[in-house]
């Protein structure tokens, strides 16, 4: 009779409680929107009428709901570091340092942060702070920490950077180029941890993975806009579309949509979404000539072709005589074609029978085999200890002089022996024991996931690993773009399949007064496996 009367005044207490804190929420979004209207207002006065003030006040919204909810920061992170492109949207700011002039958000020439930077620390501060995404309530950081698969060896493979760095600054290096070169590879670490600290459920891995897409697509509409907007003559000198490690991304995307299409199952929904985000981002892949994109692309059909044949027979034996079919048929048909519709063709002429390559692509290529040449007399020099971060790689054979980019002298574009010569022998190791650990355990991944679309994403996290590795070991691969997906692909192939577990402890290191809403219900089904 006791615990009947005692109810209706606990949940009295309750909602009295809870319009208390709801009404004083709302007094601090007034006053926050106040003061940055104001401070907005302010800049705006004595800036227009650059944008500057606009970037600012995004800028501020943004690092306050990251305070407040860190899991934001890591979609406002992907999604605004994938749809930037320095070649195409030079004046783009999310991973431009302030000092940059030509950024919109330029703020000072001694200012070399940029806004990626800032939303890493800031949203590594608000989950030190103990707020917890899922349920909305505060829980102990030490009992919230959850060790990734892939930390030590991320942990390890950093170790090995810091050192290069200190061997570059100890060794005459230029500590300006050191930290530009070294930064995009501390973004690995910083943004895996974020993910698998601040994705507690296999939903929000999915939700990531849209997230990441779409700034693809957006990417895509804008180096289209960038093509259309030049003058006919710079249209028809232009090589290229866009940065080096752009075309990988829009790789990852075809990968998704043939295993959408490939495996039985999948939501339609999801297949009909992923094939119109696919649509421009084609175009902008064919712009962009990307021929070690290319070659990589069908390093991952190949990987694709291995899954299906495992999950799905029936598709197997229909997609790889057709795509085989279809692939033979291109080639013989634009082996000679040059321009946006053979650039694929000659990607793999110039892996099959690179002789026969025009002379514009066999001049790129005695570029790279002299390259290839430097890097291993410059590895040789010093194979234990490298050079260090900021110091140029030795040139015994002159290479041409390439100075529109500025640092044609620090990054060759083999990113695989470069990580030799910057950190040494064992941070070459290092990296390679970080891939083999990620491909490893994405294998794992793929063969014990039975939802279908959760197989299809698993499918292209992996996919994005293998062929990134294939992309750097011929071209410029370690930008910001490109390691911050990365880091979610690793933390996707190590540690989505653990999703399960990991929901469960964090579920009883919640105190019992602070339970979750059923609002999050839906989420925590547990991950289907085949026996």
């Amino acid at each position: 009779m006791a615990v009947a009367y005692s109810e209706p005044w606990r949940q009295s207490r309750d909602s009295d409680v809870h319009r208390r804190r709801e009404k004083f929420l709302w007094f601090r979004v007034y006053a926050t929107f106040g003061l940055l209207t104001l401070l907005v207002g302010g800049t705006a006065y004595y800036s227009a009428p650059h944008p500057f003030s606009l970037v600012l006040l995004l800028m501020i919204v943004g690092m306050a709901a990251v305070l407040t909810r860190p899991i934001v920061g890591v979609y406002v992170i992907m999604f605004f570091t994938l749809i930037g492109d320095n070649a195409t949207a030079a004046w783009y700011p999310f991973a431009k340092n302030m000092s940059s002039s030509e950024s919109i958000f330029y703020m000072g020439d001694g200012l070399i942060v940029s806004p990626l930077e800032v939303f890493l620390i800031v949203t590594t501060v608000g989950w030190l702070l103990n707020y917890q995404d899922r349920l909305g309530q505060r829980v102990r950081v030490g009992r919230q920490f959850r060790r990734g698969t892939l930390l030590y060896p991320l942990m390890g493979f950093t170790f090995f950077v810091l050192y290069g760095y200190l061997q570059g600054m100890r060794t005459g290096g230029d500590r300006n180029v050191a930290l530009w070169e070294m930064r995009p590879l501390l973004y690995v670490p910083m943004f895996y941890v974020l993910v698998t600290q601040l994705l507690t459920t296999r939903q929000q891995y999915v939700r990531l993975f849209k997230v990441a897409m779409v700034a693809v697509f957006v990417h895509a509409v804008f180096a289209i806009n960038y093509f259309r907007g030049l003058p006919a003559v710079e249209r028809a000198e232009l090589e290229s579309l866009g940065e080096h490690g752009a075309s990988i991304h829009i790789d990852a995307l075809l990968l998704l949509v043939l295993a959408l299409l490939l495996i039985k199952g999948c939501s339609p929904a999801l297949r009909v979404g992923m094939l119109l985000l696919a649509i421009p981002c084609l175009v902008a892949y064919a712009m962009a000539e990307r021929r070690a994109a290319v070659v990589a692309l069908v390093v991952g059909i190949v990987m694709l072709s291995i899954v299906i044949h495992r999950r799905n027979r029936r598709a197997f034996w229909w997609f790889v005589p057709i795509t085989t079919v279809l692939g033979l048929g291109y080639l013989a048909a634009f082996w000679n074609a040059q321009g946006s519709l053979g650039f694929a063709a000659q990607a793999i002429k110039s892996v099959i029978a690179p002789g026969q390559l025009s002379e514009a692509d066999r001049s790129s290529d005695v570029y790279r085999e002299f390259e290839r040449y430097d890097l291993w007399y410059t590895i040789r020099s010093d194979p234990l200890r490298g050079l260090g971060f900021g110091r140029q790689f030795y040139q015994p054979i002159p290479l041409p002089d390439i100075s529109f980019f500025v640092f044609w002298q620090y990054l060759p574009h083999n990113s695989i022996l470069w990580v030799w010569i910057k950190t040494g022998f064992f941070g070459f190791v290092s990296m390679l024991f970080l891939f083999a650990r990620t491909v490893q355990r994405g294998a794992i991944n793929v063969a014990r996931i039975a939802d279908p679309n959760h197989l299809a994403l698993a499918i292209a996290a992996l996919g994005y690993v293998v062929m990134y590795i294939v992309f750097a070991y011929v071209d410029i691969a370690w930008d910001a773009r490109a390691t911050i997906f990365l880091a979610f692909a690793m933390a996707w192939c190590g540690d989505f399949g653990n999703l399960e577990q990991t929901e469960e402890l964090a579920e009883e290191d919640v105190e019992p007064a602070e339970e979750a809403s059923a609002d999050d219900s839906e989420y925590d089904e547990p991950l289907a496996v085949p026996s």
